[in-house]
C-alpha cells in the first residue's frame, strides 16, 4: 500500500519543473523553519504555563481540603455545643418547674 502511494506522490512531484520546485522548496523551508520555531516557542509557553497552573490547582485542592475539614471540625463542634446547651436549658426549666412547684407547695 505505501508503494503505491509513493510512486503516486513521485509521480506528481516529477511533474513539476526543477525550477519551480527549488523556488518553492527555499521558500517553503523557511517558512516552514519560522513556523516551527515559532509554534516550539509557543508549546514551550503553553507547558510551562500547563505546570505552573496544574501545580497551583493542587496546592489550591489541598488548601480547599484543609478548609473543609476545618469546617467540618467546627460544625461538629457547634453541634456539640448547642446540644449542650439545648441539655443545660432543659435541665435547668426543670430546676424551675420545680422550685415555682415546691414554693406553691409551701404557700398552700
Amino acid at each position: 500500500m505505501k508503494s503505491k502511494t509513493n510512486s503516486k506522490l513521485c509521480s506528481i512531484i516529477s511533474n513539476t519543473s526543477n525550477t519551480t520546485k527549488i523556488k518553492r522548496s527555499g521558500k517553503l523551508k523557511t517558512f516552514n523553519r519560522k513556523i516551527v520555531l515559532n509554534l516550539s516557542h509557543k508549546i514551550d509557553y503553553l507547558l510551562s504555563w500547563a505546570i505552573t497552573h496544574s501545580n497551583r490547582l493542587v496546592m489550591l485542592e489541598y488548601e480547599l481540603g484543609q478548609i473543609e475539614h476545618d469546617l467540618r471540625h467546627q460544625l461538629n463542634q457547634y453541634q456539640r455545643d448547642k446540644n449542650r446547651i439545648e441539655k443545660n436549658l432543659k435541665h435547668i426549666r426543670l430546676q424551675q418547674q420545680t422550685t415555682t412547684s415546691s414554693n406553691r407547695i409551701q404557700e398552700l
